[in-house]
C-alpha cells in the first residue's frame, strides 16, 4: 500500500472523528473567567490581607493583578455610581475613602459566582450566622463595613476590571485548544502533505478551508 494511501486513510479517520456526535470540550466550556475583588479599608487596616489572599489561593483562584491604592472621593463615587441615589451613598463614599484598598483581578472557571460564594452575604452579621466560614464572617462588621467586594455579574466584572486595570483583559479567557480543534488542525497538515505530493490532489467534502482554520 503506497504512502499516499496511508495518508488518505488517516485523513478520512480524522474527518470522521471531527464529524462524529461525540462531544468534546470546546473553548467556551473550558474558558477561564475573571472577576474583580477588593479588600476594603477595614480589611486592610485590620491586617486581614494575607489571610484573605491565602483563602483566595486555596480556592484555586489565580491572582492576575493586584494594586494597593487610596481612593479619593471622585473615584469612589464613580465606582459606586449605581448606588448614587441611595440614602447610604454619602456614608459609603466616606467609608471607601477612609483608608487604602487592595484591588485584585481573580481568575478561574466560574470566577464571579465562586468569589461571591466565598465572601458570603452582604451583611457581615448575617454572614456570621448563615455562612460562618465566609470571608465577611471572618472580618466584616455590618452591611457596609463588610471587608471585601466582589463583582455581582460577568458584565459588572468587565466594567469594574476596566475601571481599575485598563490594560487587563476581562471576561472569558480562552483556554488551550480542544481535542476537536487539534484533530482538525492535524487533518489540515495531512491534507497539505497530500496536496504537495500529488499533482492532482483529491478534494474531500469534509476538508477544512483556510478561512475556517483561521476561525479556530
Amino acid at each position: 500500500m503506497s504512502g499516499f494511501t496511508y495518508q488518505l486513510m488517516f485523513l478520512l479517520l480524522l474527518v470522521s472523528v471531527s464529524l462524529s456526535p461525540v462531544r468534546c470540550l470546546g473553548n467556551e466550556a473550558s474558558s477561564e473567567e475573571r472577576t474583580l475583588a477588593m479588600i476594603k479599608p477595614d480589611g486592610v487596616s485590620g491586617n486581614y490581607t494575607d489571610e484573605i489572599k491565602r483563602i483566595i489561593v486555596e480556592a484555586s483562584f489565580n491572582i492576575v493583578k493586584e494594586m494597593l491604592t487610596q481612593l479619593d472621593k471622585d473615584t469612589a463615587s464613580a465606582f459606586y455610581d449605581e448606588h448614587s441615589s441611595r440614602s447610604f451613598f454619602p456614608d459609603l463614599v466616606t467609608y471607601m475613602t477612609s483608608g487604602p484598598v487592595l484591588v485584585m483581578v481573580l481568575e478561574k472557571r466560574n470566577a464571579v459566582s465562586d468569589w461571591r460564594g466565598l465572601i458570603g452575604p452582604t451583611d457581615a452579621q448575617r454572614a456570621k450566622i448563615s455562612h460562618p466560614h465566609s470571608i465577611r464572617a471572618l472580618c466584616g462588621k455590618n452591611s457596609q463595613k463588610n471587608c471585601v467586594h466582589g463583582s455581582d455579574s460577568t458584565s459588572s466584572a468587565e466594567r469594574e476590571i476596566k475601571f481599575f486595570f485598563k490594560d487587563v483583559v476581562s471576561g472569558l479567557v480562552s483556554s488551550p485548544l480542544s481535542l476537536l480543534q487539534l484533530l482538525r488542525l492535524s487533518s489540515i497538515q495531512v491534507l497539505s502533505v497530500i496536496t504537495t505530493d500529488q499533482p492532482n490532489p483529491i478534494v474531500m467534502p469534509g476538508d477544512i478551508t483556510s478561512q475556517q482554520h483561521d476561525e479556530l
